[in-house]
């Protein structure tokens, strides 16, 4: 594996842990009427995770929550265990990842799930990348409006650096380590 110093860590892990603190603080709310909902997709066939991500986010306290979805092969559970973190299995047990059928990452249960979600919440967009997207653009695209975002360093910098400040302000509060969707 490679060596990440402190130095090229990106968010430090006390910001991060001050937003977990405020998710556990101020709950995810149950009624999610008059919150701004955003979704974000990010498609994968193989090796890499497919991430749905929906941000609700409420005007009068100018905070957010941050809601996760992680999917890849089941074929690649073994490769993930090694390369990417020894905790892969427990995450997968305590329904913060869902392994789909097959070497190929399943689309339908994706797509499943972004259904299911766009009747329970009034979701505003869906933001995603067009690498591999036609699926999802027939799929869901008659079902809420889709954004494309090229991941390009122009067009993903302003939004990381609306990102960066959002943490750093504890204005995220990242709800999905207490709450995993697949159970």
């Amino acid at each position: 594996g490679c060596f990440i110093s402190p130095m090229s860590v990106w968010i430090p892990h006390k910001t991060w842990q001050n937003n977990i603190k405020n998710a556990a603080d101020y709950p995810f709310p149950k009624d999610t009427q008059g919150l701004v909902i955003i979704g974000a997709i990010d498609l994968s066939k193989r090796l890499d995770f497919t991430t749905f991500t929906l941000y609700f986010f409420d005007p009068h306290s100018n905070h957010y929550w941050a809601k996760h979805r992680f999917y890849f092969p089941e074929s690649q559970i073994e490769e993930k265990l090694k390369h990417d973190s020894p905790m892969i299995r427990k995450w997968i047990e305590q329904g913060y990842i869902r392994p789909t059928p097959g070497d190929i990452t399943d689309y339908n249960a994706v797509f499943a799930d972004v259904k299911t979600d766009l009747k329970q919440y009034t979701i505003k967009e869906i933001l995603f990348d067009p690498w591999n997207a036609a699926t999802l653009v027939s799929e869901i695209g008659p079902l809420v409006d889709l954004v494309e975002v090229n991941q390009s360093m122009k067009s993903i910098s302003p939004m990381a650096q609306d990102f960066e400040a959002a943490i750093i302000n504890n204005q995220i509060w990242v709800d999905f380590l207490a709450r995993p969707y697949f159970h």
